[in-house]
């Protein structure tokens, strides 16, 4: 089953090449000082830039001082106590800093997140909105590190830390060693909602005994759902992972999109290779078209727990998560494509 989202830790290889570090630019962690007030629950935004207190130490000693003043990074996202000694991870650290070839990775990074701060404002407004929501919630602090292409992201209760030179796109030639339909995500304007998805999964309630296609597409459609109610400023684009050409033509074609579902009997088809054909990831849904995109199944679930909310205005956002059955979401959607 793929119903966990995985949206983390995609570990990946490149060549890179040299260039001069730009040295100019003091460290200066980024606090959102604009308090939010929700329900009386004071909530705070903070974004580290641990990467450049890394590149702009001297030497290994502060490097260590890095991870000593962060220790809930350096364990959670490096895994500091798996190490026999912190002078293994000082030094990778310390030697990656000091590599000219990572060294313009660096400095393409304080081009295009110079202060990371519509990012900050676009997460700041996503945790606000869900805090109306879950009145327990607390904001993650928000990490940014440049690991020479080791992870993209980790999500958590307490912490979103974001590889930087994953996001890069057309800035930089530096690029995931990933599948081009794949690496078209991997721009700035995807970080916040890719971290919002996984946030999503908390609340995601679903029946794992369940193992239908339908399901899964609940699922994902779900997903995508509370990303669009909390951020809704975020284009149809964005959230679906498709490009603007892309999105339309699925639309314009949805109806024989849900019938090919339909007349095919997938719905309630529960062999992993079927289901990974409609909501996993590949370039094309070939069974569809040549011209359908993959995920589609995904999308198709996103439509069906929208029709769900409109039919159920009294819902709230996390009424519509906690519902499992897949079956009754559809059939209480009476979703119909009307193209």
């Amino acid at each position: 089953m793929c119903r966990k989202l995985v949206l983390c830790l995609l570990v990946t290889t490149v060549v890179i090449s040299c260039r001069e570090r730009d040295t100019d630019k003091k460290t200066v962690p980024t606090t959102f000082r604009d308090n939010i007030n929700v329900e009386s629950t004071l909530l705070k935004l903070s974004i580290i830039r641990i990467e450049k207190e890394i590149f702009e130490s001297k030497n290994r000693n502060e490097i260590a001082n890095v991870f000593d003043k962060y220790p809930e990074f350096a364990e959670k996202f490096l895994k500091r106590s798996q190490y026999p000694n912190d002078s293994i991870l000082v030094n990778a650290f310390y030697q990656l800093s000091k590599n000219k070839s990572i060294d313009s990775i660096y400095r393409i990074c304080n081009e295009v997140f110079r202060d990371f701060h519509n990012e900050g404002l676009q997460f700041q407004n996503a945790f606000q909105e869900l805090a109306k929501y879950d009145k327990q919630f607390k904001f993650p602090v928000i990490y940014t590190i440049i690991t020479g292409m080791g992870n993209d992201m980790l999500v958590n209760d307490s912490m979103v830390v974001v590889g930087l030179e994953f996001f890069l796109a057309a800035k930089s030639r530096y690029k995931p060693q990933l599948p081009l339909y794949m690496l078209k995500r991997y721009r700035k304007e995807y970080i916040v909602p890719m971290a919002i998805s996984v946030v999503s999964s908390k609340y995601n309630n679903t029946d794992y005994l369940d193992n239908s296609l339908l399901a899964e597409m609940i699922y994902f459609g779900k997903s995508y759902y509370f990303v669009e109610k909390l951020i809704p400023s975020l284009s149809d684009t964005i959230i679906a992972g498709y490009e603007n050409a892309v999105l339309e033509d699925v639309k314009k074609n949805q109806k024989l999109i849900w019938a090919h579902f339909i007349e095919k009997k997938l719905l309630f088809e529960t062999k992993n290779e079927v289901t990974n054909r409609y909501v996993g990831e590949r370039p094309t849904t070939f069974e569809i078209g040549n011209n359908c995109p993959g995920r589609i199944g995904r999308w198709l679930g996103w439509q069906i727990v929208r029709a769900y909310a409109d039919r159920n205005p009294k819902l709230s956002l996390m009424d519509i998560m906690k519902e499992k059955d897949a079956k009754k979401i559809l059939t209480q959607s009476r979703y119909k494509p009307k193209n």
